[in-house]
């Protein structure tokens, strides 16, 4: 409990937070590590950790949960790693996959709902939606070029990804 320091509470309340998002890492981390193709479980690691990073820090600068930020960035591909399940519709199916792991975690039901709707939204870059799901977009595409370095050729996710460094004083 916290009661003279409002700081004290604030960081005492985020830990809190966090430690759901350790417990959803670690599990999602193991199901990676059983993925037997050695280029897909590296790929399905490096870009989901480069993706939570980024969005753990942009939920900082836009004063957005953080928990809920990182454990939507945490989800956001599940499908595609671990089903293999095609591109177009591995938002959809990630969702749906996100459920049980949010739940085993300890998040609520209306948080699973804000996750699992940004989580579908995550790869519908040429549009905006709710605050959450932007920010999974832009964590998405952040963490790609932290990742690898490339510029998106596709207009929209140049676009955001400019927005984003920019937003962040890095252009």
């Amino acid at each position: 409990r916290c009661i003279k320091h409002a700081d004290a509470c604030f960081f005492l309340t985020e830990v809190n937070q966090m430690e759901r998002c350790q417990r959803l890492s670690k599990r999602i981390l193991d199901d990676f590590h059983a993925i037997a193709l050695p280029t897909l479980r590296h790929e399905a690691i490096v870009h989901t950790l480069s993706t939570a990073n980024a969005a753990a820090m942009l939920a900082m600068h836009r004063h957005l949960d953080r928990a809920l930020c990182a454990a939507a960035a945490w989800l956001h591909d599940i499908a595609l790693y671990t089903k293999n399940c095609r591109h177009g519709i591995h938002g959809e199916q990630s969702a749906e996959l996100a459920v049980p792991y949010l739940e085993d975690a300890g998040f609520s039901t209306p948080e699973i709902e804000q996750i699992t709707t940004a989580i579908r939204h995550h790869s519908h870059k040429e549009r905006t939606d709710d605050l959450l799901s932007e920010l999974l977009k832009d964590a998405d595409i952040l963490g790609r070029y932290l990742q690898d370095g490339q510029v998106p050729a596709d207009p929209h996710r140049h676009q955001r990804l400019i927005h984003v460094m920019k937003t962040l004083d890095l252009l």
